[in-house]
């Protein structure tokens, strides 16, 4: 696969803008929150006629505490001289009583008040075919009402008034506050980690914290004890799996890999990650500087960055043994599949992090590609290790900084989107 620097400048300038677009929508979004504050704070204590606010973009707040309607206006399928008519229909759970002011004639096929289910089934109704008079009526809505109709006919007499009393409008504006709308809901993105990401020793994966928040499909192919590079010419290292090899090559190695989905391991091979469930994915995260001992720059070094090959015309596969030559190989795999991939580079732990954190950069520099350093974040003091590792012994992330992390990675993709 070829790529130029214009590919590479083009890709430069959309992420410039996507990110100045994001910028945007942050301001936005705070800005939204204060008119929020102000609409509660002034509305709290009013009576509010039905009406809807906008909020930003996606956000109505429908503020319904009082639903007053005072109409009178000609009908002209009506007998009386003067009808007043309203058609209503509850935008949250119907209250249970309703207050209604109005009259009906006797003669006249209306009802002064009827309540409809969602598929207009008549559930109930007050002042069918009479000429009583309501005035700050009390009235049942029938279980499982959505819609009322109110009517006011008599010989050009009326005020109809129809209101109720709920605490909608606090709960809508709860939900408002907090609702996002997240430009990751319902996408794909792919992890490729360490036990770090699979979340080893924790009760739950930073990456499970994101999704949860953001609302994506995660597919995880984190895999305990794994590096991505070779040693010797392409033998796993000691710690038995390296990602850049093939399921063929540990085969030919005569090692065994595990068949079974659920296993911790099933993701040590490329072509294990790199597959049709991971094809149309909308980013992949790159979390992998933990357990790799090879940080020599002789693979970098020799290859050619503006045209995506090596220097000598050599393989991909022939450059594995050095972490950085390892992750070229694995990008090159992952570009063949999706020639238009975004991805972002992780720093999710203490493991290998100054070695790890100077190569991810090495890339940013030349391709801007993001690195999301969340171990920069995790803010402890010496006397509270315990707090963000799961032991003394063993400085894995504990289920607290992966909560924490979590929500850093979250605000970080929603940066990125």
């Amino acid at each position: 696969m070829s790529y130029n620097r214009q590919n590479f400048q083009t890709g430069a300038i959309l992420y410039a803008s996507q990110l100045n677009a994001m910028d945007a929508q942050i301001q936005e979004s705070q800005a939204a929150c204060d008119r929020l504050a102000g609409e509660v704070e002034r509305l709290d204590s009013e009576k509010l006629s039905g009406r809807s606010t906008f909020i930003s973009d996606g956000v109505t707040l429908t503020l319904n505490k009082y639903m007053n309607t005072t109409t009178l206006a000609e009908n002209a399928g009506g007998s009386g001289s003067s009808c007043g008519y309203v058609d209503f229909t509850f935008t949250g759970a119907a209250p249970s009583t309703v207050i209604f002011t109005g009259r009906c004639g006797d003669s006249l096929n209306y009802r002064a008040l009827a309540f409809y289910d969602s598929e207009n089934n008549l559930l109930g109704a007050v002042g069918e075919r009479t000429a009583t008079a309501y005035t700050n009526q009390q009235v049942s809505v029938p279980p499982g009402a959505r819609r009322v109709i109110v009517n006011n006919i008599f010989g050009g007499v009326g005020n109809l008034a129809f209101s109720y009393e709920s605490n909608e409008f606090q709960l809508a504006i709860s939900k408002a506050a907090v609702a996002v709308t997240s430009p990751w809901n319902g996408k794909k993105i792919v992890l490729l980690g360490t036990s770090v990401g699979f979340g080893q020793y924790a009760a739950k994966s930073y990456f499970d914290v994101a999704a949860e928040l953001l609302g994506f499909e995660k597919v995880n192919t984190s895999v305990p004890g794994m590096c991505i590079h070779t040693q010797n010419g392409g033998l796993p290292t000691d710690r038995s799996y390296a990602s850049s090899l093939s399921l063929s090559e540990y085969a030919a190695l005569g090692a065994s890999v595990p068949s079974s989905p659920s296993d911790s391991h099933y993701f040590c091979a490329w072509d294990r990650i790199f597959t049709s469930q991971t094809a149309d994915a909308d980013y992949y995260l790159f979390a992998v500087t933990p357990n790799n001992i090879n940080w020599d720059l002789t693979d970098w070094n020799a290859f050619d960055k503006t045209n995506w090959r090596y220097t000598d015309g050599s393989s991909f596969s022939a450059h594995r043994d050095t972490f950085l030559g390892a992750l070229l190989f694995l990008m090159d795999k992952l570009y063949a599949l999706n020639p238009n991939a975004r991805m972002a580079l992780v720093i999710d732990c203490s493991f290998n992090r100054a070695d790890g954190l100077a190569a991810f950069e090495r890339l940013k520099s030349q391709w801007l590609i993001p690195v999301i350093d969340l171990w920069a974040g995790i803010n402890y003091t010496p006397p509270y290790h315990l707090k963000t590792w799961a032991a003394a012994d063993n400085p894995h992330p504990s289920t607290l900084a992966h909560q924490c992390m979590g929500r850093m990675l979250a605000g970080e993709l929603l940066r990125l989107a």
